[in-house]
């Protein structure tokens, strides 16, 4: 199980939020910082990275991840879960009315 801890809405663009979570599993393994972006009907999560510029370019440099790409994506279904079911219970919105908010 997941907790989420420290949810802090921004709502600019496709960021929707900043939050920290716990792992009791790992030995209560905190992660700080995981943003929360929302585009085109889809949500993802993006782990705490650094960013660094190459030929005028943003390129980001996660601290952290997994080795195999599905390991990276079911954690991420873990998150989303748990993010939800937080929002759900603080009265935050949910995943579902992310887009309400947005005109077009």
């Amino acid at each position: 199980m997941i907790e989420i801890t420290k949810y802090a809405p921004i709502q600019k663009g496709a960021l929707l939020a900043r939050f920290d979570i716990v792992i009791p599993k790992w030995g209560d393994f905190i992660i700080r910082d995981i943003v929360l972006f929302q585009k085109g009907g889809k949500r993802w999560i993006s782990l705490p990275n650094r960013q660094f510029e190459v030929n005028g370019e943003k390129k980001y440099f996660n601290y952290m991840g997994f080795k195999e790409p599905n390991m990276m994506q079911s954690f991420q279904n873990e998150v989303m879960k748990a993010l939800d079911a937080y929002c759900k219970k603080q009265g935050n919105k949910t995943e579902e009315s992310f887009d309400a908010d947005i005109p077009f």
